[in-house]
C-alpha cells in the first residue's frame, strides 16, 4: 500500500488495496433466543448450520436490570447430535464491577448460550473451583451477511495447495497457528473452545486442543480447565478447509519501509497474521515502541508434528516476535504453574499479512474525558449492530501504539460505552523498546471506557487478579 499523512491518526497511515468485487461485512440478525424458545430441528438447521456456517458470530443480550446491552463476539459455533445449537464465546473474561471497573480479586469466565434461551457462566476460582452458574435469559444471534471463509481446501488435497494458501497470509477458518515444514503443514487451534457432551459443557469444563494434517485424522487433546492436568485425546476423521482470501502479503524493499508499512496499520487497525521461520501465527496485539514493532503471536501447543497428541508431554507456547526478528517464547503446562522454559532467538525471518477489510476510526478520547474525534452515539450503535471493533491505545509519553482486538462491549442507556480486549499475554517493562514476556507467563487483559478510563489486569490460574489504571493516553475505537 502507499502510505500518506492524516489527521485522524499521528504518524503514516496505510492504505490498503479493496478490490470493488469484497463485499463490507455487515451484520444481522438471525436468531432470537427467548427464554420460554423450545429448540427444534428447524432451529439447529437452518441457523447453526446454514446462517453461522463458516462464522464466528456475535451476541447481544440486555442485563438482568434492563439498563444495558452487551455485545460479545468472537464466538465459537456448535452443531450437536441433539436439537441444540450453542455458541461458547471464544475468549476468557474477567468480572466487572458495574459497566467500567474490573473487579479486585476478579474471577475468569466463560460464558455459554444455547438457542432455547439458557445460559451457563463457568467461572474459574483459581486452581480449586469450577462454578456453573445456570440462567435463562433471552439473547440475540447476530451473523454476517457474507461467508467470511468461501474458499475451500479438501481434505484429501495436497500439501502445495496448502502451502500456497498460507503462504499467501490467508486466514483458516479455526486455525490460529500453522507449522509449514516438510513433508506436510500442520495446522492448529489452541485454547479457543471447551468441550462439549451431547451439546452442553461438561462440568469439570475442558479445553479443547486440536490438530491436523491433509488426509489425516483430526487430533484432540482435552485440558482441565484450573488444573494443570491432560483429562483425555481424540481422534476425529478429517474435514474440509475453509479459508478467507481477503488477505495480502505487505512487500517491503528495507527495514524502514517495512517498519513504516507495519505502523501505518497499526494507526489504521487492521488486523495482522505473522510468519515466523516456518510458522504462521495470528496477532493477537501489535505494539509499536520507538522504532520496534513486536506481533504478541497465537499460541500453539508444543506437539506440532502429525501425530496424535501424548496425554501428559504436551505444553502450550506463548511468544512474541519484534519485525527485526527477535523472538521470546515461554513454554508452561497449559492450565498448570509449571513453568518448562524461557527461550530467546535473534535473526529470524519475519514476514506479516494484513487484511484488506477496512476499518475506521469513529471515536476517540483522551484520558481526561475530552473527546479527540467522532461521535459516541455512533459507536453506540455501530457496536449494537455488531460491527467488528478494534481498539487502538496511543500513549502521550511514550512512544508507543498498540492495536487490539475486543471480544466484550458494554453500552449503557444513558449512551456510555466500555469495551473488553480478547486476552494476551502480560509484558514486563511494558514501555521499554525491548519487551519481554512476564516471568509467569500470565495473561494480559485490558478494558477501556468511552470517557477516557483504562484499566489492564495480568492474571494466570494460580495467582490473584492484579489491576492497575493507565493514564495520559489517546483512546480510538475502530469500527469495521
Amino acid at each position: 500500500g502507499t502510505c500518506a499523512c492524516t489527521n485522524d491518526f499521528i504518524g503514516e497511515q496505510c492504505e490498503t488495496p479493496r478490490p470493488s468485487s469484497w463485499p463490507l461485512r455487515n451484520w444481522t440478525l438471525v436468531l432470537t433466543a427467548y427464554q420460554t424458545t423450545s429448540p427444534s430441528h428447524t432451529i439447529h438447521n437452518s441457523v447453526i448450520h446454514d446462517s453461522l456456517h463458516y462464522h464466528e458470530p456475535k451476541i447481544r443480550s440486555r442485563n438482568k436490570d434492563n439498563t444495558a446491552t452487551s455485545v460479545l463476539s468472537h464466538i465459537w459455533t456448535s452443531v450437536s447430535s441433539t436439537p441444540l445449537c450453542a455458541g461458547v464465546v471464544a475468549n476468557v473474561g474477567l468480572d466487572k464491577i458495574g459497566w467500567n471497573r474490573i473487579a479486585p480479586g476478579s474471577k475468569r469466565t466463560i460464558r455459554y448460550f444455547y438457542c432455547d434461551g439458557r445460559n451457563h457462566k463457568i467461572i474459574m476460582d483459581g486452581t480449586t473451583t469450577v462454578m456453573d452458574v445456570k440462567s435463562r435469559r433471552a439473547f440475540e444471534i447476530l451473523a454476517s451477511n457474507e461467508n467470511l471463509y468461501p474458499g475451500e481446501i479438501a481434505s484429501n488435497a495436497s500439501n502445495a495447495e496448502l502451502k500456497d494458501v498460507l503462504a499467501k497470509g490467508y486466514s483458516i477458518f479455526r486455525s490460529t497457528f500453522a507449522r509449514d515444514e516438510e513433508p506436510e503443514v500442520v495446522l492448529q487451534d489452541t485454547m479457543k473452545h471447551l468441550s462439549l457432551v451431547s451439546g452442553e459443557i461438561n462440568i469439570p469444563a475442558n479445553w479443547v486442543c486440536s490438530k491436523y494434517a491433509l488426509g489425516k485424522d483430526k487430533w484432540a487433546l482435552f485440558q482441565r480447565l484450573s488444573k494443570g492436568m491432560c483429562n483425555g485425546v481424540a481422534t476425529y476423521s478429517p474435514e474440509t478447509l475453509a479459508y478467507d482470501p481477503m488477505w495480502f502479503s505487505v512487500k517491503a524493499s528495507s527495514a524502514d519501509e517495512a517498519f513504516i508499512k507495519a505502523r501505518g496499520y497499526i494507526l489504521q487497525g487492521q488486523q495482522m497474521r505473522v510468519k515466523v521461520g516456518s510458522d504462521y501465527h495470528d496477532a493477537i496485539d501489535v505494539i509499536r515502541t520507538g522504532t520496534l514493532v513486536w506481533f504478541v503471536l497465537s499460541p500453539y501447543m508444543n506437539a506440532t508434528d502429525a501425530v496424535p497428541f501424548q496425554m501428559d508431554d504436551d505444553l502450550v507456547v506463548k511468544s512474541i516476535v519484534s519485525l527485526d526478528g527477535t523472538r521470546r517464547k515461554c513454554v508452561h503446562v497449559l492450565e498448570g504453574d509449571s513453568i518448562f522454559s524461557y527461550s530467546l532467538e535473534f535473526g529470524l525471518a519475519v514476514d506479516f499479512f494484513v487484511d484488506a477489510r477496512h476499518y475506521t476510526n469513529v471515536f476517540s478520547v483522551y484520558s481526561n474525558s475530552s473527546v479527540a474525534h467522532g461521535r459516541l452515539e455512533e459507536l453506540r450503535d455501530l457496536i449494537i449492530s455488531g460491527s467488528d471493533i478494534r481498539v487502538l491505545i496511543q500513549y502521550e509519553n511514550v512512544d508507543k501504539d498498540r492495536i487490539m482486538n475486543t471480544q466484550r462491549h458494554t453500552v449503557l442507556d444513558t449512551g456510555k460505552v466500555s469495551s473488553e480486549t480478547i486476552p494476551s499475554w502480560h509484558l514486563n517493562d511494558a514501555h521499554y523498546p525491548d519487551l519481554r514476556l512476564a516471568q509467569e507467563c500470565d495473561f494480559e487483559y485490558v478494558l477501556v471506557t468511552s470517557d477516557g478510563y483504562m484499566e489492564v489486569a495480568n492474571f494466570n490460574v494460580w495467582s490473584t487478579v492484579n489491576v492497575r489504571e493507565e493514564t495520559d493516553v489517546l483512546i480510538t475505537w475502530l469500527v469495521g
